[in-house]
């Protein structure tokens, strides 16, 4: 797989996470890098965030069939990748 396969991969697992939340908190823009992630939206509370966490995880798990935890290596890295969604690929990026 070349860099921007997986980088393409990456970017339809995050944004494929971010779709799937319930309620349906954003729209996605065009510029999908830019979403902010934090705060997403006031419809967002604790519960959804961890509920686009584990979506991101489960997308991941599909798109490469690996486990990837987010959080288990954020702390590691000292980064907090949740700011935007580029932010969040270009994470997941440097830990797969």
């Amino acid at each position: 797989m070349n860099v921007i396969e997986k980088q393409e991969r990456i970017q339809r697992a995050v944004l494929d996470a971010i779709k799937e939340l319930d309620p349906p908190v954003i729209r996605i823009p065009a510029n999908q890098s830019e979403l902010r992630l934090i705060p997403l939206s006031e419809n967002l509370d604790s519960l959804g965030m961890v509920n686009l966490i584990i979506g991101v995880e489960d997308a991941l798990k599909k798109e490469f069939n690996q486990d990837v935890p987010i959080l288990g290596r954020m702390s590691a890295l000292g980064q907090n990748p949740f700011q935007t969604s580029g932010a969040l690929m270009d994470y997941v990026d440097q830990i797969i």
